[in-house]
């Protein structure tokens, strides 16, 4: 079957986040919608744009006789992606070898610094269909820079699977053969990823939260970060905050 990605570039939020939270998630509703722009891809469209990539992977893979591959995931922002897209190709007659590689460009801040891998050696072996899975690619360093630091390995295959793409803003030589929705640029939070020092030792119900600790990985859905709090809290500049404002439009 022919892939094709959910491309919702222009797409406006729902800033109605209550809706997509269960019932038990509503005493810190004030907290979300104070730092929530909106949603941008419901919790039912994120299942339904895993489930597509995962079909057309499988039948890629094992219509060029390759019945087992070895998923290598980006840090801890790419475990939930991983976790539905193995769900899905195991559905679908495809094995997976479960591995994690550790790069990362970013800091505290949204300024990208040099890759760095932080797991240097994986275990991928040669001879294995690797395929690199990530939460969202943007300019596509950090993939340039995988890429190369797994093609040492003298593998079989290598793709690529990502849950967002960004194309305004890819810059990257290497092809994605599986984004499952293509967006624009916004910063975005849920399913894995989190806001730079989300919460700056905050009351959170009854509890405390440590400065910095991610506490909006586990959301179901994709939800755009208000760029004025991103802002406040000292995460973009000004100009960005402005860029980010300009790409947001509501329902």
């Amino acid at each position: 079957m022919a892939f094709s990605s959910i491309d919702i570039r222009n797409v406006s939020l729902d800033s109605d986040i209550g809706k997509h939270l269960p019932e038990m998630q509503h005493p810190y509703l004030d907290e979300y919608t104070e730092r929530l722009a909106g949603v941008l891809i419901p919790e039912q469209q994120v299942q339904e744009g895993v489930e597509n990539c995962a079909r057309a992977m499988a039948e890629y893979y094992l219509n060029e006789g390759i019945n087992t591959i070895t998923p290598l995931y980006v840090l801890i922002g790419a475990r939930k992606s991983f976790g539905m897209l193995e769900s899905a190709l195991f559905r679908y007659g495809l094995r997976t070898i479960e591995d994690r590689i550790g790069i990362s460009r970013y800091g505290a801040s949204i300024a990208g610094g040099t890759p760095r891998i932080k797991v240097p050696e994986a275990v991928v072996i040669p001879g294995d269909d690797a395929l690199i899975v990530e939460d969202v690619f943007d300019e596509g360093k950090t993939l340039d820079y995988t890429s190369r630091h797994l093609e040492m390995l003298q593998l079989n295959s290598l793709n690529v699977f990502t849950l967002l793409f960004k194309p305004g803003k890819y810059q990257g030589k290497i092809r994605i053969q599986w984004p499952a929705f293509k967006i624009d640029d916004h910063w975005v939070v849920g399913m894995g990823m989190d806001l730079s020092g989300s919460i700056e030792n905050g009351k959170i119900g009854a509890g405390r939260v440590s400065s910095g600790r991610p506490i909006y990985r586990c959301l179901p859905f994709i939800a755009v970060a208000k760029p004025q709090y991103l802002f406040e809290t000292g995460q973009i500049t000004e100009k960005q905050r402005d860029d980010f404002d300009s790409r947001i439009t509501f329902m």
